[in-house]
């Protein structure tokens, strides 16, 4: 599922083998834990930007698409709605920031 010109895409790559690993059970555990849609609008530094949806509310799985509507075809309404540059959110992934200091700085 990696996205040319996405840094981040591989974060998304191990999200997805991760919940694809886990048992039905574990990964209904994991669901019913977060119980949360999460789409991410992420820009690169080429201004392209990539859509995710990682439902962690029904089925526990990742949609990646080239546009909103295509990632939001046959998924829940999110509960949230993360815009982010790629740079930023590999920063937050690797640990160097914070989701709260990105916000915080108007990123």
């Amino acid at each position: 599922m990696s996205v040319e010109g996405f840094i981040f895409s591989a974060a998304f790559d191990q999200l997805t083998s991760v919940l694809t690993a886990l048992s039905p059970e574990d990964r209904k555990n994991e669901v019913n834990k977060t119980k949360a849609v999460y789409a991410f609008e992420v820009t690169n530094t080429q201004g392209k930007k990539h859509y995710f949806v990682v439902d962690l509310k029904h089925v526990g799985k990742v949609t990646n698409a080239a546009t909103e509507a295509d990632a939001a075809k046959g998924q829940p309404k999110p509960d949230i709605t993360i815009i982010i540059t790629d740079d930023n959110l590999v920063r937050i992934i690797e640990g160097k920031t914070t989701a709260a200091a990105e916000f915080m700085s108007g990123k």
